[in-house]
């Protein structure tokens, strides 16, 4: 026997009807026939959504009343409460309206949802690879020797911050050794 409890939505209210019962083998003639849909088959969000008003609608309907009584990091977590049901919502009226194709349902949501989240999560590659390129001490477009150099580069000068100076190579702020490390 399966018996489904759905979660509450708060703690104030009951939720009427949780003690929905699958019975498959009660079913006359379920290998026969694939196309009965028993309880098991509903989606989670769509046991939300029965005839009338449900919990979830009443706790969305009643959202202004609590942003309203709300201040400071809870008024933030509320807002952000709602976009999240938002998005539930137009992610169950897409796939209403798309009814069921799931290649397309697939590509509407990977296009809509997930292609901006994995560029939104490449944003911080950006921030390392653009000073790399643009910066003063970039080390691919100029000539840069490290703090430590010991090299005369073909001059006699014994000062070796006017030796790179005079030569126009730039003293990067680490030595080779810290190089090597972070490499």
């Amino acid at each position: 026997m399966d018996i489904r409890y759905n979660r509450l939505l708060t703690k104030r209210d009951f939720q009427k009807g949780i003690d929905h019962k699958v019975l498959i083998d009660d079913i006359p003639g379920y290998g026969k026939n694939k196309t009965i849909k028993s309880e098991k088959d509903i989606l989670t969000y769509g046991s939300l959504k029965p005839e009338g008003l449900n919990y979830y609608d009443t706790y969305k309907k009643k959202y202004k009343q609590r942003y309203s009584k709300k201040s400071g990091l809870a008024k933030l977590d509320c807002y952000y409460e709602k976009k999240v049901f938002d998005k539930i919502d137009n992610i169950f009226k897409l796939a209403q309206k798309t009814k069921n194709d799931k290649k397309y349902f697939k590509r509407k949501i990977r296009n809509k949802y997930i292609i901006p989240f994995i560029i939104f999560g490449l944003l911080p590659i950006l921030g390392l690879i653009l000073p790399l390129l643009f910066y003063n001490y970039n080390v691919f477009f100029g000539n840069y020797c490290f703090s430590d150099c010991t090299d005369t580069h073909g001059s006699s000068e014994p000062d070796k911050t006017k030796l790179h100076n005079d030569k126009n190579i730039k003293l990067l702020p680490f030595s080779e050794h810290t190089f090597e490390i972070f490499k």
